[in-house]
Parts: C-alpha cells; structure tokens; sequence
C-alpha cells in the first residue's frame, strides 16, 4: 500500500508520495472527528485525511528578506504574512531587491507553487529564479519540486516609476502553496518617500 517505515516505536506508518491512502479520507468527513494523527500532529493537511493512523504533514514554508538584511518568517505558517513581511521606504526611480525563500518542511517530497502578483501603475515586480527573468510563470504560478527538507530562493524586485508621489505604499503578498494543500504566505511592501 506504499507506506513509509514504521515512524517510531508506536509503529505508525506513513503513507508515501502517491499512495492511495493520501487524502482517502474526504475532508468533511474527518475534518470534525479525525483532528489529529496518532503523534498529535494536525489532520487533514491535504484535500482530505490520510486512510491509518498517521497523516502525511505538508508544510510549506515561505521565509523574506530585503536586501542581504536576516530572513523572517522560519517556522511561522499562516495566511496574514504577519511575521513574514519586510518593508522598504524607497524613492521614486528606485528597484528594491528582496529575496523569498521557499522552504518543503513537510515530511516528503512534494511540488510547491510560488504566485505573485506583477504590480500595477507605477509600482511593478519581477521575479527571478537562478538569474533568469520567471515573472509570468510566478504570476501564473510556478511549481518547484522540493525534497523534503529542500529549499529553493526566488528573486523579488520591486520598481517604482519616475514621478511616483510621496506617500505612495504598495505591497506584494506572495503565496507558497503545495499542490496537497498546504499554505504560507509572506509579503514585501514599499513606501514612497
């Protein structure tokens, strides 16, 4: 039934990548019953519970900086980016750089979707992947295969135009998302200034 070794001494088994037991279980029918595996760990974490006793935990985890500045957002998951934001007070003319990384701190390997937005007006982003220009793959969103416990950079430049007023603020919410179900999202924001 394609199921991982046993996890610890209780003897659970985790279902593997592609086994029919991923999300057997419809999300409505064990969303009120089945809150937890047998290691306390949340359930469901994809489109539904996994069939056993032990759920496969996806876990996305989207982190930001700006510039070389530290990264914020290791470990915090949730859909506000509070904690997982960083804000620039720049000038009209001006691209700020800031880099996202995306972090499979689930338990196998699995595909995470990077979507973010391009801007409007006199304020836009772009996106860059291994130096290479991604931006309408990432606003479409663009899968990157990661290993469990992989992690992969995604390059975030924000223009502001010429003439842009004072005052201006504008902010970019990035979303990483595996394809089971799992979310995080971080955000870079500028104000003119």
């Amino acid at each position: 039934p394609m199921l991982a070794p046993a996890l610890d001494p209780s003897g659970g088994l985790r279902p593997l990548s592609g086994s029919p037991a991923v999300d057997a279980v419809p999300a409505a029918s064990c969303s009120m019953t089945l809150v937890a595996d047998q290691r306390s760990l949340p359930r469901p974490t994809g489109d539904g519970c996994d069939a056993g006793s032990v759920e496969v935990q996806v876990r996305p985890d989207g982190l930001i900086r700006r510039g070389t500045g530290p990264l914020v957002g290791d470990g915090v998951h949730n859909l506000t980016a509070v904690g997982q934001t960083r804000t620039a007070a720049v000038r009209d003319r001006t691209t700020t750089r800031f880099t996202i990384r995306v972090d499979n701190d689930g338990e196998q390997e699995t595909t995470i979707v990077v979507r973010g937005p391009k801007g409007q007006g006199r304020v836009t982003a772009r996106y860059r992947v291994a130096g290479q220009d991604v931006t309408s793959s990432v606003v479409a969103g663009r899968e990157l295969p990661l290993a469990a416990g992989a992690s992969a950079t995604v390059g975030l430049r924000i223009t502001v135009a010429a003439g842009t007023p004072d005052g201006l603020q504008r902010s970019f919410t990035v979303r990483v998302r595996t394809t089971d179900g799992g979310e995080d999202r971080v955000r870079a924001a500028v104000r003119v200034r």
